[in-house]
């Protein structure tokens, strides 16, 4: 079914010209807190096109640019980070107003808050039954796969989304031990070739890139890759689905501990530092077209609101639940601190109880008080001859 069509080379400009373009056509609104956050929006090339990330890090942080091609680049962010980082957080002297950005706060007025609108005509069932925009919520040093996990946001819907943070640290004790004891990796442990900063996600996405260009000869246009790697063309999507699927078997083996003989192991250990999103959400029906006819019919011309009837909108909201989070921390159940404690503990008892505090307990308890019954027997009658003797 898929003919030989040659994307090599044009397959990014091709999705950019059939993307609807710049944030600002598809964000009607952006507001987070009281300050406009349109043009913190920028273009992401993932592996479903051209995608609208909020909060990535930049091209030159996440990857290993001098590891990549420069036929095109994979995001168009080119904020500064402030010496972010998710071991140790922003910057001491960062300010208030910084990137990543920071919550002012918890609740919907602290969180952002989107409309969307994509005209009618970018509908098209022939890729997708399911129509509306994919939402992924990640890290900004995680590079988004929206075709693994996503919450969908459909036409006509305003979305809600509450998050609690779930943030994992790792006492610094847990260095002596190795990666595979503890079950993660530090950042100064793993290094990926393509990508600067180590997490899970990063990690699986270089896996699945290396497995995909020595079972293909190719990878996808959305994989990281040097200059020598050709992209796959649409013939070969085939055996793009046969690395994914096999590539999820072996990280599965090696969840349960299981290794794999036919590819080579991947070793996508959590990072020790991480931090995942726990969503709470709800839904309800957004009618833009009659609240605008209502609000506004006798002011805005026919052809105005004849336009607005051919594009679909949307509404989503974001927030924190709360303002401060209780971070889980992986420590040594029993070290060698715990060890000589409890070692100590025993041989104090050992020492406080020794054999002659033992003989002296069995002297005091069985042999004095009989002796001292034999000694009370035998004194009545000496006391009775003596008060005898003293009557005559």
């Amino acid at each position: 079914m898929l003919a030989k069509y040659n994307l090599q080379g044009n397959i990014v400009e091709t999705l950019r010209r059939i993307s609807p373009g710049k944030p600002k056509k598809v964000l009607l609104q952006c507001r987070m807190s009281m300050y406009s956050c349109i043009d913190r929006f920028k273009e992401t090339l993932t592996d479903e096109g051209i995608c609208y990330t909020f909060n990535l890090l930049p091209q030159k942080e996440i990857f290993r640019e001098e590891n990549l091609h420069n036929n095109y680049h994979y995001s168009t962010s080119l904020y500064n980070s402030s010496s972010w980082s998710l071991d140790d957080g922003y910057d001491p002297r960062a300010g208030l107003l910084t990137f990543p950005s920071r919550i002012l706060g918890s609740g919907f007025e602290s969180g952002i808050y989107l409309q969307l609108q994509i005209p009618t005509s970018y509908e098209d069932y022939h890729c997708r039954e399911a129509q509306g925009f994919k939402v992924l919520l990640h890290s900004p040093a995680e590079y988004p796969v929206t075709s693994k996990k996503f919450l969908r946001l459909t036409f006509n819907h305003e979305v809600t989304i509450v998050i609690k943070p779930e943030i994992i640290l790792t006492s610094k004790s847990l260095h002596n031990y190795t990666p595979s004891r503890r079950r993660c990796f530090f950042s100064h442990e793993r290094k990926l070739q393509f990508f600067a900063i180590y997490n899970q996600a990063n990690c699986e996405l270089e896996c699945l890139t290396n497995y995909t260009r020595k079972l293909c000869s190719c990878v996808r246009f959305s994989m990281p890759h040097d200059g020598r790697t050709k992209i796959c063309e649409s013939y070969q999507l085939e055996c793009c689905i046969q690395a994914e699927n096999k590539v999820q078997l072996l990280i599965a083996s090696e969840s349960i501990g299981k290794e794999s003989l036919c590819v080579d192991q991947c070793r996508c250990l959590p990072a020790c530092n991480s931090i995942e999103y726990d969503t709470e959400i709800t839904q309800t029906k957004y009618d833009f077209l009659k609240s605008f006819e209502l609000r506004y019919k006798s002011r805005i011309p026919a052809d105005v609101l004849k336009n607005i009837t051919s594009i679909n909108f949307a509404k989503l909201g974001i927030y924190f639940k709360q303002a401060q989070y209780m971070a889980m921390k992986r420590n040594e159940l029993f070290g060698w601190t715990d060890f000589i404690a409890n070692c100590g503990g025993v041989l104090g008892l050992c020492m406080g109880v020794s054999l002659l505090s033992l003989v002296e307990l069995l002297y005091y308890c069985l042999v004095r008080p009989v002796l001292m019954l034999r000694q009370g027997r035998g004194s009545l009658p000496a006391e009775r001859i003596t008060t005898v003797r003293s009557l005559y």
